[in-house]
């Protein structure tokens, strides 16, 4: 990865599906979750401003430690048209 493509990535959300099984076999959407990906490419960074490590065990590599979401984020339920958790 290069500096670019870090910087496009930033500026992504990561749309996450939350499921609850009901029954075996029966899977209910619970809503979906919006992350943005900038703590992400933040996470990646190295010491190094040219250089991105996706190795998340090797603490010496990265300089800051890996955080997608630091906070509660809303769980959207597109079906009642609210947020539901």
């Amino acid at each position: 990865m290069n500096p670019e493509t870090i910087d496009k990535l930033a500026s992504f959300i990561f749309v996450l599906e939350i499921w609850d099984q009901i029954n075996p076999g029966k899977d209910d959407l619970v809503g979906l979750v919006k992350v943005p990906l900038s703590s992400f490419c933040h996470s990646i960074r190295t010491s190094q401003d040219n250089v991105f490590s996706l190795n998340f065990m090797a603490d010496q590599h990265n300089l800051y430690p890996l955080c997608i979401v630091d906070d509660s984020v809303p769980i959207y339920n597109p079906r009642v048209g609210q947020t539901v958790g």
